[in-house]
Protein backbone atom coordinates (compact mmCIF):
# COMPACT_ATOMS: atom_id res chain seq x y z
CA UNK A 1 0.00 0.00 0.00
CA UNK A 2 2.79 2.30 0.70
CA UNK A 3 3.55 2.36 -3.28
CA UNK A 4 0.15 3.37 -4.16
CA UNK A 5 -0.62 6.63 -5.44
CA UNK A 6 -3.99 8.38 -4.09
CA UNK A 7 -6.64 10.53 -5.61
CA UNK A 8 -10.37 11.97 -4.82
CA UNK A 9 -13.44 10.81 -6.54
CA UNK A 10 -16.11 12.73 -6.35
CA UNK A 11 -19.66 12.13 -7.54
CA UNK A 12 -21.92 15.40 -7.90
CA UNK A 13 -25.20 14.13 -7.99
CA UNK A 14 -28.46 16.15 -8.00
CA UNK A 15 -29.71 14.31 -4.45
CA UNK A 16 -26.45 13.65 -3.16
CA UNK A 17 -22.24 14.31 -2.56
CA UNK A 18 -20.55 11.22 -2.72
CA UNK A 19 -16.82 11.27 -2.52
CA UNK A 20 -14.34 8.73 -1.08
CA UNK A 21 -9.84 8.22 -1.58
CA UNK A 22 -9.42 5.88 -4.37
CA UNK A 23 -5.52 4.35 -4.78
CA UNK A 24 -4.18 3.80 -8.44
CA UNK A 25 -4.74 0.23 -7.73
CA UNK A 26 -8.53 1.05 -7.32
CA UNK A 27 -9.06 0.60 -3.50
CA UNK A 28 -11.73 2.77 -2.14
CA UNK A 29 -11.33 3.96 1.36
CA UNK A 30 -12.94 7.01 3.54
CA UNK A 31 -16.30 7.53 2.03
CA UNK A 32 -17.99 11.00 3.06
CA UNK A 33 -21.48 11.67 1.52
CA UNK A 34 -24.20 14.60 2.37
CA UNK A 35 -27.19 15.79 0.77
CA UNK A 36 -26.81 18.03 -2.12
CA UNK A 37 -29.84 20.87 -1.53
CA UNK A 38 -28.75 22.60 -4.73
CA UNK A 39 -32.20 24.96 -4.30
CA UNK A 40 -29.29 26.62 -1.97
CA UNK A 41 -26.97 27.70 -5.14
CA UNK A 42 -24.11 26.56 -6.42
CA UNK A 43 -21.81 28.69 -4.12
CA UNK A 44 -23.08 26.61 -1.02
CA UNK A 45 -23.11 23.40 -3.02
CA UNK A 46 -19.29 24.02 -3.58
CA UNK A 47 -18.24 25.10 -0.29
CA UNK A 48 -19.77 21.82 0.96
CA UNK A 49 -17.77 19.99 -1.85
CA UNK A 50 -14.65 21.82 -0.89
CA UNK A 51 -14.94 20.60 2.58
CA UNK A 52 -15.63 17.30 2.16
CA UNK A 53 -12.61 17.14 0.14
CA UNK A 54 -10.45 18.47 2.33
CA UNK A 55 -12.02 15.92 4.97
CA UNK A 56 -11.10 13.08 2.73
CA UNK A 57 -7.49 14.75 1.58
CA UNK A 58 -6.83 14.61 5.37
CA UNK A 59 -7.02 11.11 5.78
CA UNK A 60 -4.32 10.65 2.79
CA UNK A 61 -0.89 9.32 4.10
CA UNK A 62 0.79 11.10 0.93
CA UNK A 63 0.01 13.79 -1.16
CA UNK A 64 -3.00 13.60 -3.47
CA UNK A 65 -2.62 13.21 -7.38
CA UNK A 66 -5.30 15.39 -7.81
CA UNK A 67 -9.67 15.44 -7.77
CA UNK A 68 -11.95 13.87 -10.30
CA UNK A 69 -15.18 15.22 -10.03
CA UNK A 70 -18.12 12.90 -12.10
CA UNK A 71 -21.15 15.51 -12.57
CA UNK A 72 -24.39 15.35 -14.35
CA UNK A 73 -24.01 17.50 -17.90
CA UNK A 74 -24.34 18.85 -20.40
CA UNK A 75 -20.68 20.22 -19.61
CA UNK A 76 -17.18 20.81 -21.45
CA UNK A 77 -14.64 18.59 -20.23
CA UNK A 78 -11.93 20.40 -21.50
CA UNK A 79 -12.61 23.54 -20.42
CA UNK A 80 -14.04 22.16 -16.78
CA UNK A 81 -17.35 24.20 -17.30
CA UNK A 82 -20.67 23.20 -16.32
CA UNK A 83 -22.72 24.23 -19.69
CA UNK A 84 -26.44 23.86 -18.15
CA UNK A 85 -26.85 21.34 -15.94
CA UNK A 86 -30.92 20.67 -15.35
CA UNK A 87 -30.07 18.51 -12.38
CA UNK A 88 -28.66 21.28 -9.96
CA UNK A 89 -29.82 24.05 -11.96
CA UNK A 90 -26.52 25.67 -12.90
CA UNK A 91 -25.59 27.41 -16.23
CA UNK A 92 -21.86 28.49 -17.24
CA UNK A 93 -20.22 27.48 -14.05
CA UNK A 94 -16.54 27.22 -14.20
CA UNK A 95 -16.29 24.56 -11.71
CA UNK A 96 -13.02 23.34 -12.58
CA UNK A 97 -11.21 26.69 -11.86
CA UNK A 98 -13.44 27.42 -9.12
CA UNK A 99 -12.25 24.38 -7.27
CA UNK A 100 -8.30 24.28 -8.39
CA UNK A 101 -8.11 27.75 -6.78
CA UNK A 102 -9.62 26.65 -3.41
CA UNK A 103 -8.20 22.93 -2.88
CA UNK A 104 -4.77 24.07 -5.00
CA UNK A 105 -4.64 20.63 -6.96
CA UNK A 106 -5.39 19.31 -10.42
CA UNK A 107 -9.05 18.99 -10.92
CA UNK A 108 -10.24 17.06 -13.74
CA UNK A 109 -14.13 17.40 -14.31
CA UNK A 110 -16.73 15.02 -16.63
CA UNK A 111 -19.56 13.81 -17.09
CA UNK A 112 -21.10 11.22 -14.36
CA UNK A 113 -22.49 8.34 -16.79
CA UNK A 114 -19.17 8.81 -18.65
CA UNK A 115 -17.10 8.33 -14.96
CA UNK A 116 -19.33 5.47 -14.24
CA UNK A 117 -18.71 3.74 -17.74
CA UNK A 118 -14.13 4.30 -17.12
CA UNK A 119 -14.86 2.84 -13.18
CA UNK A 120 -16.67 -0.14 -15.23
CA UNK A 121 -13.64 -0.48 -17.54
CA UNK A 122 -11.02 -0.23 -15.17
CA UNK A 123 -12.07 -1.71 -11.63
CA UNK A 124 -15.45 -3.19 -12.70
CA UNK A 125 -17.24 -5.62 -14.64
CA UNK A 126 -15.63 -4.18 -18.01
CA UNK A 127 -12.10 -4.69 -16.83
CA UNK A 128 -9.85 -5.13 -19.85
CA UNK A 129 -12.69 -4.09 -21.85
CA UNK A 130 -11.55 -1.60 -24.92
CA UNK A 131 -14.23 -0.91 -26.23
CA UNK A 132 -17.49 -0.72 -24.14
CA UNK A 133 -21.38 0.81 -23.99
CA UNK A 134 -22.95 1.89 -20.63
CA UNK A 135 -26.31 2.81 -19.61
CA UNK A 136 -27.41 4.29 -16.40
CA UNK A 137 -31.02 4.08 -15.17
CA UNK A 138 -32.50 6.08 -12.89
CA UNK A 139 -33.75 9.48 -13.02
CA UNK A 140 -32.79 9.63 -16.16
CA UNK A 141 -31.02 8.13 -18.58
CA UNK A 142 -27.40 8.45 -19.13
CA UNK A 143 -24.89 6.85 -20.72
CA UNK A 144 -21.08 6.80 -21.08
CA UNK A 145 -19.11 5.71 -24.53
CA UNK A 146 -15.61 3.99 -23.72
CA UNK A 147 -13.87 3.61 -27.37
CA UNK A 148 -9.94 2.23 -27.46
CA UNK A 149 -9.76 2.15 -23.93
CA UNK A 150 -10.68 6.19 -23.50
CA UNK A 151 -13.66 8.00 -23.04
CA UNK A 152 -15.23 8.61 -26.21
CA UNK A 153 -16.27 12.48 -26.07
CA UNK A 154 -17.07 13.80 -29.54
CA UNK A 155 -16.84 17.45 -30.75
CA UNK A 156 -18.47 19.56 -28.08
CA UNK A 157 -17.67 16.96 -25.36
CA UNK A 158 -21.53 15.60 -24.96
CA UNK A 159 -21.24 12.21 -26.32
CA UNK A 160 -22.63 9.20 -24.90
CA UNK A 161 -26.30 10.58 -23.75
CA UNK A 162 -27.96 7.65 -25.50
CA UNK A 163 -31.00 8.73 -23.14
CA UNK A 164 -31.53 11.36 -25.42
CA UNK A 165 -31.74 8.55 -28.95
CA UNK A 166 -35.34 8.95 -29.94
CA UNK A 167 -37.16 6.19 -30.50
CA UNK A 168 -40.54 8.00 -31.57
CA UNK A 169 -40.66 11.78 -32.55
CA UNK A 170 -44.64 11.25 -31.69
CA UNK A 171 -43.54 9.79 -28.60
CA UNK A 172 -44.26 11.06 -25.06
CA UNK A 173 -42.19 14.23 -24.21
CA UNK A 174 -38.47 14.35 -22.73
CA UNK A 175 -37.36 16.70 -20.03
CA UNK A 176 -34.61 18.00 -22.45
CA UNK A 177 -37.60 19.03 -24.40
CA UNK A 178 -37.42 17.02 -27.58
CA UNK A 179 -40.33 14.05 -27.93
CA UNK A 180 -39.97 10.18 -28.23
CA UNK A 181 -36.37 9.96 -26.33
CA UNK A 182 -34.72 6.57 -24.65
CA UNK A 183 -35.26 8.50 -21.13
CA UNK A 184 -39.00 9.12 -21.49
CA UNK A 185 -39.53 5.48 -21.53
CA UNK A 186 -37.08 3.87 -19.19
CA UNK A 187 -36.26 5.89 -16.66
CA UNK A 188 -37.50 5.81 -13.08
CA UNK A 189 -40.38 8.43 -13.26
CA UNK A 190 -41.61 7.03 -16.36
CA UNK A 191 -41.58 3.30 -15.78
CA UNK A 192 -43.93 4.66 -12.85
CA UNK A 193 -45.88 6.74 -15.33
CA UNK A 194 -46.04 3.56 -18.04
CA UNK A 195 -47.28 1.50 -15.48
CA UNK A 196 -49.66 4.21 -13.68
CA UNK A 197 -51.28 4.37 -17.01
CA UNK A 198 -51.95 0.56 -17.53
CA UNK A 199 -53.73 0.53 -14.14
CA UNK A 200 -56.02 3.55 -15.20
CA UNK A 201 -57.03 1.32 -18.40
CA UNK A 202 -57.77 -1.24 -15.39
CA UNK A 203 -55.61 -3.80 -15.48
CA UNK A 204 -55.28 -5.75 -12.17
CA UNK A 205 -52.66 -5.48 -10.25
CA UNK A 206 -51.64 -5.91 -6.63
CA UNK A 207 -50.06 -2.32 -6.92
CA UNK A 208 -53.48 -0.82 -6.48
CA UNK A 209 -53.67 -2.50 -3.32
CA UNK A 210 -50.23 -1.20 -2.03
CA UNK A 211 -51.28 2.09 -2.58
CA UNK A 212 -54.93 2.13 -1.20
CA UNK A 213 -53.48 0.25 1.83
CA UNK A 214 -50.36 2.48 2.41
CA UNK A 215 -51.31 5.37 1.12
CA UNK A 216 -47.89 5.79 -0.48
CA UNK A 217 -46.59 6.99 -3.71
CA UNK A 218 -45.69 4.40 -6.06
CA UNK A 219 -41.66 3.81 -6.65
CA UNK A 220 -39.44 1.66 -9.54
CA UNK A 221 -38.62 -0.05 -6.51
CA UNK A 222 -42.85 -0.80 -5.68
CA UNK A 223 -42.85 -2.31 -9.33
CA UNK A 224 -39.68 -4.48 -9.41
CA UNK A 225 -41.23 -6.05 -5.73
CA UNK A 226 -44.25 -6.84 -7.67
CA UNK A 227 -43.04 -8.15 -9.90
CA UNK A 228 -40.65 -10.67 -8.09
CA UNK A 229 -43.78 -11.81 -6.29
CA UNK A 230 -45.12 -12.41 -9.55
CA UNK A 231 -47.37 -9.58 -10.72
CA UNK A 232 -48.22 -9.52 -14.54
CA UNK A 233 -48.85 -5.96 -15.07
CA UNK A 234 -45.35 -5.49 -12.88
CA UNK A 235 -43.74 -7.90 -15.16
CA UNK A 236 -44.80 -6.68 -18.48
CA UNK A 237 -43.99 -3.06 -17.36
CA UNK A 238 -40.31 -3.87 -16.78
CA UNK A 239 -40.12 -5.88 -19.86
CA UNK A 240 -41.65 -3.11 -22.22
CA UNK A 241 -38.34 -0.87 -20.25
CA UNK A 242 -36.20 -3.80 -21.88
CA UNK A 243 -37.98 -3.88 -24.97
CA UNK A 244 -37.12 0.07 -25.60
CA UNK A 245 -33.02 -0.20 -24.34
CA UNK A 246 -32.79 -3.24 -26.86
CA UNK A 247 -34.02 -0.98 -29.60
CA UNK A 248 -31.70 1.49 -28.86
CA UNK A 249 -28.87 -0.54 -28.44
CA UNK A 250 -29.49 -2.97 -31.34
CA UNK A 251 -29.12 0.77 -33.64
CA UNK A 252 -25.88 1.34 -32.06
CA UNK A 253 -23.93 -1.77 -32.15
CA UNK A 254 -23.33 -1.61 -35.74
CA UNK A 255 -22.09 2.33 -35.32
CA UNK A 256 -19.84 1.78 -32.18
CA UNK A 257 -19.17 -2.00 -32.32
CA UNK A 258 -18.78 -2.22 -28.16
CA UNK A 259 -17.23 -5.67 -26.89
CA UNK A 260 -19.58 -5.67 -23.59
CA UNK A 261 -22.88 -3.18 -23.07
CA UNK A 262 -22.90 -2.37 -19.01
CA UNK A 263 -26.39 -1.07 -17.39
CA UNK A 264 -26.37 0.49 -13.98
CA UNK A 265 -27.99 2.92 -11.67
CA UNK A 266 -30.84 2.54 -9.19
CA UNK A 267 -33.33 0.95 -12.12
CA UNK A 268 -31.01 -1.44 -13.18
CA UNK A 269 -31.41 -3.21 -9.73
CA UNK A 270 -34.66 -4.98 -11.55
CA UNK A 271 -31.98 -7.21 -13.00
CA UNK A 272 -33.01 -9.52 -15.56
CA UNK A 273 -36.61 -8.08 -15.18
CA UNK A 274 -35.72 -5.58 -17.64
CA UNK A 275 -32.48 -6.95 -19.22
CA UNK A 276 -33.61 -10.48 -20.42
CA UNK A 277 -36.25 -8.28 -22.48
CA UNK A 278 -33.26 -6.08 -23.78
CA UNK A 279 -31.18 -9.05 -25.21
CA UNK A 280 -33.98 -10.74 -26.64
CA UNK A 281 -34.88 -7.68 -28.86
CA UNK A 282 -31.37 -6.96 -29.25
CA UNK A 283 -30.76 -10.16 -30.79
CA UNK A 284 -33.89 -10.01 -32.60
CA UNK A 285 -33.25 -7.00 -35.03
CA UNK A 286 -29.18 -7.82 -35.46
CA UNK A 287 -28.78 -10.70 -37.94
CA UNK A 288 -25.10 -10.36 -39.02
CA UNK A 289 -23.21 -9.16 -36.21
CA UNK A 290 -22.06 -11.28 -32.95
CA UNK A 291 -23.70 -11.12 -29.74
CA UNK A 292 -22.74 -8.73 -27.47
CA UNK A 293 -23.13 -9.44 -23.64
CA UNK A 294 -25.39 -7.09 -21.66
CA UNK A 295 -24.62 -7.21 -18.31
CA UNK A 296 -25.37 -5.02 -14.99
CA UNK A 297 -22.61 -3.34 -13.47
CA UNK A 298 -20.17 -4.05 -10.87
CA UNK A 299 -19.36 -0.85 -8.82
CA UNK A 300 -23.10 0.10 -7.74
CA UNK A 301 -22.76 3.56 -6.50
CA UNK A 302 -19.55 3.60 -6.21
CA UNK A 303 -19.08 3.93 -9.70
CA UNK A 304 -18.87 7.61 -10.61
CA UNK A 305 -16.35 7.71 -7.50
CA UNK A 306 -13.85 5.09 -9.00
CA UNK A 307 -14.40 6.12 -12.27
CA UNK A 308 -13.46 10.00 -11.72
CA UNK A 309 -10.21 9.44 -9.50
CA UNK A 310 -9.24 6.51 -12.34
CA UNK A 311 -9.61 9.61 -14.74
CA UNK A 312 -6.98 11.19 -12.70
CA UNK A 313 -4.50 8.96 -12.68
CA UNK A 314 -4.90 8.24 -16.43
CA UNK A 315 -4.40 12.21 -17.36
CA UNK A 316 -1.04 11.35 -14.63
CA UNK A 317 0.09 9.12 -16.38
CA UNK A 318 -0.53 6.39 -13.66
CA UNK A 319 -3.08 3.72 -15.25
CA UNK A 320 -3.27 3.07 -18.74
Amino acid sequence: MDSDKWAIGFDLGGTNLRSGLVSNSGKLMFRESCPTNSARGSDAVIQDMVAIIRDITAQSLSPIVGVGIAAPGPLDPKSGIIINSPNLNWGDLHLKAILEKELETQVTLDNDSQMTAFGERWKGVGIGCDHLVLLTLGTGVGGGVILDGRVYHGESGSAGHIGHYILDPEGPKCGCGASGCLEAYASGPNIVRRAKEAMSRGYSTSLNKLIAEDSVELTPLNIFQAAEQGDTLAIDTLSDTGWYIGQVLASLLPILDPKLIVVSGQVALAGDFILDSARRRMSELLYIRPPVPIVQGALGDDGGIIGSAGAVFLDAGLIS
